[in-house]
């Protein structure tokens, strides 16, 4: 009875570290990140089109490479993080530690926040 339990806890436990992440493309990217699909592995250069809502908790990893996100025209960038629930952007230690260049806010209004 203790063996299945501990069987079925090691299961939900790994089922629930396997969903945790999510690989982003290289290219225009849209949407809301939120902490339930963390952390946001990047592995190319990215534009933000419309808009990009990054959610407290949020963990945002970049691939070797030295990627960026690029905000320009009126698309816009909110990453709000809360003083106990920071957003991070950091390198993907995986395989080999990435590097990330930046984050460019190229003529994209006063709206990014």
């Amino acid at each position: 009875m203790k063996l299945s339990f501990i069987i079925t806890l090691v299961f939900i436990v790994s089922i629930n570290s396997l969903s945790a992440q999510t690989s982003v493309e290289p290219g225009d990217v849209t949407g809301v990140w939120t902490q339930d699909g963390s952390p946001y592995i990047i592995s190319g250069d990215m534009s933000v089109i419309d808009s990009l809502v990054i959610m407290p908790g949020v963990v945002v990893q970049f691939t070797a490479g030295g990627w960026s996100i690029t905000v320009s025209d009126d698309n816009k960038l909110k990453a709000i993080g809360e003083p106990n629930i920071l957003i991070k952007f950091e390198p993907f230690t995986e395989n080999s530690p990435g590097t990330w260049n930046g984050i460019s806010i190229v003529n994209s209004g006063e709206d990014d926040i």
